[in-house]
């Protein structure tokens, strides 16, 4: 039923703070204007989408001075919750996570960032 899993690759447990998507669909033209779609995937995708999100929160809201835990609870009232399957099944050597340390997803509020 989830759309959204942990890849095998992902960090998970309690020093994960928040998930973000690891794999997208890179689509574009090449040198022939052949459409090209390709799975890429890493976490080379995640941060940087982490770090659009926050920047597009920081200036949307320049009159708030965020903290890491302001906006942590920012992010988690934005955020998806228990939408990633594949992460409660795993064990790490201090016992398997906890379902609030696993729970919150990177969303920007369900805007369209580009069209």
């Amino acid at each position: 039923n989830n759309y959204f899993y942990r890849a095998n690759w992902s960090n998970y447990g309690k020093g994960i703070d928040i998930w973000a998507p690891g794999c997208t669909l890179l689509s574009y033209q090449d040198e022939d204007f052949t459409d090209v779609n390709e799975l890429v995937e890493g976490t080379s995708f995640s941060s940087p989408i982490v770090a659009g999100v926050i920047a597009t929160i920081l200036s949307e809201n320049n009159d708030i001075i965020f903290t890491r835990d302001s906006m942590m609870d920012y992010l988690d009232k934005i955020g998806s919750h228990n939408i990633i399957s594949g992460i409660l099944e795993e064990e790490q050597d201090y016992g398997p996570p906890t379902e609030d340390e696993v729970s919150l997803f990177i969303n920007n509020g369900k805007r369209v960032v580009y069209s």
